[in-house]
């Protein structure tokens, strides 16, 4: 699966920064479900429709009509699994573009500035080797034990056949949920050329798809600011699960591979 230890890297900076309530929430009742939920579309690899629909679909409806059942079931499970996606949403929505650009404008070495065009799986996977190394051997350890408990997993599937299935317009079925919802064997390839593919020289690059925005952020430095924005989704979509406060929809103006 590409790009997990990206995603586990990014949620264990932003689980640090939330309220003691929703950390405890995420950390200690139901961190199988926030993990999974993570990892969003990424789970469905083995269907690529369920997948693609859930990287193009309108991000503030699937968020606005999933929270909103959640908030009428009050399942914790539930509730960890969708804070879980929004930090995924969060990370995604924004690091599409930095790849995008890279995989359009190629990769330099760490030796020099001659740049390599690499197919965009190369780059997801390069990314999440590097960032494999930046895990402590506990956090990589939990991330090879993760696994959905059976209750967890009745949970998760009934989000999926409700509110998910319908805005989608197609049913997630049992054999595709049985797919996304398994143990999954996690694994990182390797960067045998030294790749940048964290940006350490800082290249600058566009940070929206579709826009005219510049960065040079490194990838550690993109996630880093990305905590604060994750902080601010998470808020948000806690109001919602919580208190039945409806979503912002400007703060879902891009979709999860990085258009506005």
């Amino acid at each position: 699966m590409k790009g997990v230890y990206t995603s586990f890297y990014f949620a264990n900076k932003l689980r640090e920064v939330l309220p003691p309530a929703v950390k405890e929430l995420v950390s200690s009742l139901y961190p199988d479900a926030y993990f999974y939920g993570v990892l969003g579309s990424a789970i469905f690899e083995k269907t690529r429709q369920i997948k693609t629909l859930l990287e193009h679909k309108n991000p503030f409806s699937f968020f606005e009509e999933t929270a909103r059942y959640v908030y009428q079931t009050g399942s914790k499970a539930q509730q960890s699994y969708l804070l879980g996606y929004v930090a995924g949403y969060t990370l995604n929505s924004r690091l599409s573009a930095y790849i995008h650009y890279f995989y359009e404008n190629g990769v330099s070495s760490m030796e020099d500035d001659d740049k390599t065009y690499l197919s965009l799986e190369e780059i997801k996977s390069g990314i999440d080797d590097e960032v494999k190394k930046l895990l402590s051997d506990v956090e990589l350890q939990t991330l090879q034990n993760l696994k959905l408990c059976p209750l967890v997993v009745e949970e998760i599937e009934e989000l999926y056949k409700n509110p998910i299935s319908q805005n989608l317009g197609v049913s997630v079925g049992p054999i595709a949920l049985k797919l996304a919802l398994r143990k999954h064997r996690f694994q990182a390839s390797q960067n045998p050329k030294n790749y940048d593919f964290l940006n350490v020289k800082k290249r600058s690059w566009d940070s929206v798809r579709n826009g005219r925005w510049k960065s040079d952020f490194s990838f550690e430095e993109l996630t880093t600011a990305l905590v604060s924005i994750g902080e601010k989704m998470t808020e948000g979509l806690c109001n919602r699960l919580f208190y039945g406060t409806p979503l912002e929809e400007n703060s879902f103006r891009m979709t999860p591979t990085g258009l506005i």
